[in-house]
């Protein structure tokens, strides 16, 4: 059992790369699996966005790249509960709990791309460390927040990405979460038993869509038909 009487959930949305719908349909799966939970958006237009979902106002901070805006989410105590950040395109298959079961209270919290032998990630990303799906408790992201508040725009200038300046400068002062519990759905799950690309594997707890052609025709195919429809 959980130590965690609640555990919630968060997504980004800011800039036009993705509708409503990719946001309506990551709460729809979060709620069928967690019920109890609170989920939050933080975004720049609640437009069409789902009545029930906590909308956070936010100005996104850059004209490019907007996935650095991740980083506001890093500020200590933004999270009172165990709360699972989703990337827009991730499809969640299972209950969230062995996630937050598996993260460390007191560190960041990344997934490692177990779908690579540790060679074919430094060439392919030049790292092994991935954001699309991180776990934040009330202080566990500080470290990481300090820096990105008194170096952002050197940061962002210096880095294509989080999951570089992660892996360059706190790989060693991060926390890895379990393997087998998210895969690639272009990839897979473990370098070298379980590679077969472009395979649903519903016995894990959530999907990343990481550089998948057509993605959003995908997304669709995975999405149920019976989403409530946004106000």
């Amino acid at each position: 059992m959980s130590a965690f009487s609640q555990i919630d959930g968060v997504c980004l949305k800011v800039g036009i790369a993705y509708k409503a719908d990719f946001v309506n349909n990551l709460y729809y799966q979060f709620k069928q699996h967690n019920p109890t939970g609170k989920f939050y958006c933080y975004t720049d237009n609640k437009n069409r966005i789902h009545e029930d979902i906590e909308c956070v106002k936010i100005n996104s901070r850059y004209d490019e790249r907007m996935w650095w805006n991740k980083c506001l989410l890093f500020e200590p105590e933004r999270f009172m509960n165990p709360t699972v950040f989703f990337d827009l395109d991730s499809f969640i298959h299972n209950p969230i709990q062995p996630l937050v079961d598996g993260s460390d209270e007191f560190k960041p919290n990344f997934l490692h791309t177990h779908w690579f032998s540790e060679n074919m990630a430094k060439i392919i990303h030049q790292c092994d460390v991935n954001s699309s799906i991180m776990v934040l408790h009330k202080r566990n992201y500080e470290q990481l927040w300090e820096e990105y508040r008194k170096n952002e725009v050197k940061l962002f200038k210096s880095f294509y990405g989080i999951d570089s300046w992660v892996f360059r400068r706190h790989r060693e002062t991060i926390s890895f979460l379990p393997p087998k519990l998210v895969y690639s759905l272009k990839y897979g799950s473990a370098y070298p038993d379980d590679t077969t690309p472009d395979k649903v594997r519903d016995n894990h707890i959530v999907a990343v869509l990481d550089n998948v052609e057509d993605k959003e025709k995908v997304l669709k195919g995975l999405w149920p038909k019976d989403v409530p429809s946004s106000t």
